[in-house]
Order: structure tokens, then C-alpha cells, then sequence
């Protein structure tokens, strides 16, 4: 085979234009090396946080407490209620009936005499009767028998026990009022109906309270938390006692804290502030989350407590460890996608390369990977 004969100078510029290329190819991929990022963009899901502690309420301004205004009075009071259930019993009609004597002679009757009604109840005189001749009496008469249909209108009676045409002529009865009472009802005191007086009173004497202390308040610049507590209470009644009224008395003691409610929003979320975790930061807080009530009085001290909550929401922040890019360092893009997502904290997650065609991995310099969280302020 006959061999290619080069000259020493073509060999030198054969030589030098390797070297040239080599060189170049190095800059060019270092230059790649240099260039080489990640961008990884996260979307985070905002997590729900809530806070509930306890805090001090002084009229005097101290460190670590709200300022308010305290307050602590019995009211007492009296009320008459109903019995809502009743019970009907047949008892005996009762009514008055005039007689008019148009005689010349008094008239005597003894008591039981009969008088008749229209539709042919009887009805009897309670008291032994008199009526002077030319004259009038009113008398009481009592129904014969027990029951709603002796609960007759006004009405003209005859006496059947008359024997006289010249009485019977001359003799007139009638009502000009109802006959009532053939079927009574009565209430019937139930438990419920005593349960509902307290409770209906205990509202009444709170009302009058929280006004009175609004009075002194003087400024709806405050908000109240509010305990109330029933000293006593008694009735006059039992249950199952047959009564249609009664009665309720009762001592309620309130107490309140006047606050304005800025103050305690204000130190609820520097409570939350301070319960939030490296690696998170406040997203966002619900004001309209905010509650307290009033958990404790101390009369001696001057001082209550009050237990508040607020609701809050965080996002992680770049300081967070599921983010560390020195573990992320030279992984594979698709694994570090699906690993992001596996946090409840990550709602989604984009990553990109420069230059993109070079591999699908980050890079293995953590400076060279970039972390921005979308979406907060």
C-alpha cells in the first residue's frame, strides 16, 4: 500500500488546526459549563393556620396585656308566666237569673228551687230566694248537672215548681248574662314552662345589664366579652301543680370586658407571626376569624382573661427545607418535579434549563439554581 507522504509544514498546520479545534470545543462547552441554570418556579398552596391562646385584660396599661375597661353587677328581678299545657274538667254552669214579681204578695222560694230553660236544662237556686211583691231580685242559680252544655247565652226561664196559674202569670225569670263554668280549664305547670320563665327572666336581667354597662361605656369604639352567672332563682310553683300563673324571681351577677377590638386583632396576629415555623411565611390572615370570650374574672386583681383565636394562612418562603437546592443538586428534572408535588405546600411546579439542550438534569452547583415562589406579595 503506498503511504502519504506529508511534508513537515503541512504536518505543523495539520497539528496546529487540532489544537485550534480542541481549544475552541473546550471554551464553547466551558462556556456552556458557565451558562448552565435552573429556574425552578413554584406555585405554593397557601396553608390553613390557627391560634388560640390566652390573654390579660388591666384597666392599667401593662407589658404583655390588652387594656380594657372591667365591670361586675347583679341584677335581680320578678316575673309572672303562663302554664303553656292545660287540662279540661266538667264542672257545674253557673250564672245570675232576675226575677221580677208582678204580684201583690212577697215571694219566698227555698234554696234547690228549679228554674227551666228553653231547651229544658235545669237549673237550681243556690241560696234561698226572696222577691218583694211589685219587685225585683237577682239570684244565683247552679246547673243541675256537670258539663259544657249547661254554658247556655242569656235565656228566660220557667219554673216548673209553680203551681199557681196566677203566680206563673205573673212571675218572670230570665238571665241576662252567660251561664259559664260546665267545663273549666286549668293549666298545668310543666318543667319546660318553669325552664322557660328562668330563661326568659335571665335574658331580661341581661339586657338590662349589658345596657347599663354600655351606659358607662359611653363609646362604640368597644367591643364586650361577656359572663353571666345566675346566683339564685325560685318560683312559687312545682311541677304538675294545677295553676294557670306563676311566678319567677332570680339574681344574676354579670360580668363583662369593655376592649376595643383592634387591640386584640393586633395581638393575635403577632401571636400568629410568632408561631410560624422556619421555612414558612404568612400568606394572608382572616380578621373576620377573630374570636374571644371571657374565660376568667378576678374581682381582687382587677383582671380577667380572655381566649382568643385567628385564623391565619401560610406559604413555605425560600428558607425552606423542601426546597434545600444543595439537595436538589444534579437530579433529574422529572424526579425533582414529582418529589415537589409529593408536598401538600407545593400546588405546582415548573422547572426550566439554559441552555435547555444540554441535559435534563439541575445543575450540580446549587449557585446555579434558582428558586422563585409565584404568587405572594
Amino acid at each position: 500500500m503506498a503511504s502519504i507522504y506529508l511534508s513537515p509544514h503541512k504536518k505543523i498546520i495539520i497539528i496546529f488546526s487540532i489544537l485550534v479545534a480542541l481549544a475552541l470545543g473546550g471554551s464553547v462547552f466551558g462556556l456552556f459549563q458557565t451558562s448552565y441554570q435552573a429556574t425552578i418556579s413554584i406555585d405554593p398552596a397557601p396553608q390553613e393556620i390557627d391560634v388560640n391562646f390566652k390573654t390579660t385584660v388591666t384597666e392599667n396599661q401593662q407589658e404583655d396585656t390588652l387594656t380594657g375597661k372591667l365591670f361586675e353587677i347583679v341584677k335581680q328581678g320578678e316575673k309572672e308566666a303562663k302554664a303553656e299545657s292545660t287540662v279540661s274538667m266538667k264542672d257545674y254552669s253557673e250564672g245570675k237569673i232576675k226575677i221580677i214579681n208582678n204580684n201583690w204578695s212577697d215571694l219566698n222560694f227555698v234554696a234547690g228551687t228549679r228554674f227551666k230553660s228553653p231547651n229544658g236544662l235545669i237549673y237550681r237556686a243556690v241560696n234561698r230566694i226572696y222577691v218583694p211583691s211589685k219587685g225585683e231580685s237577682q239570684i244565683l242559680v247552679r246547673a243541675d248537672k256537670m258539663g259544657k252544655a249547661y254554658d247556655i247565652g242569656p235565656s228566660v226561664f220557667t219554673i216548673p215548681g209553680l203551681q199557681s196559674s196566677q203566680l206563673k202569670n205573673n212571675i218572670e225569670a230570665k238571665s241576662e248574662s252567660p251561664m259559664t263554668g260546665g267545663l273549666k280549664e286549668s293549666g298545668i305547670i310543666m318543667q319546660t314552662d318553669i325552664t322557660n320563665a328562668y330563661n326568659n327572666l335571665k335574658k331580661e336581667l341581661y339586657n338590662q345589664g349589658i345596657k347599663e354597662i354600655e351606659n358607662k361605656v359611653n363609646s362604640s369604639d368597644f367591643q364586650f366579652a361577656v359572663n353571666k352567672e345566675v346566683i339564685e332563682q325560685n318560683t312559687n310553683v312545682t311541677p304538675g301543680d294545677e295553676k294557670s300563673k306563676f311566678k319567677v324571681s332570680m339574681k344574676l351577677k354579670i360580668q363583662a370586658v369593655a376592649i376595643q377590638e383592634k387591640d386584640i386583632l393586633k395581638q393575635a396576629q403577632n401571636y400568629l407571626k410568632d408561631q410560624i415555623k422556619l421555612g414558612q411565611k404568612i400568606a394572608a390572615i382572616e380578621p373576620s376569624s377573630l374570636s374571644y370570650r371571657l374565660t376568667d374574672y378576678n374581682s381582687k386583681e382587677n383582671n380577667a382573661k380572655l381566649e382568643i383565636q385567628l385564623r391565619g394562612y401560610t406559604t413555605i418562603s425560600k428558607e425552606s427545607s423542601i426546597i434545600d437546592k444543595v439537595k436538589l443538586k444534579g437530579q433529574d428534572l422529572k424526579e425533582v418535579e414529582n418529589y415537589l408535588l409529593s408536598f401538600k405546600e407545593i400546588k405546582s411546579a415548573n422547572i426550566k434549563i439554559w441552555p435547555p439542550f444540554i441535559e435534563q438534569a439541575l445543575p450540580s452547583n446549587p449557585e446555579k439554581i434558582n428558586i422563585k415562589i409565584l404568587n405572594i406579595q
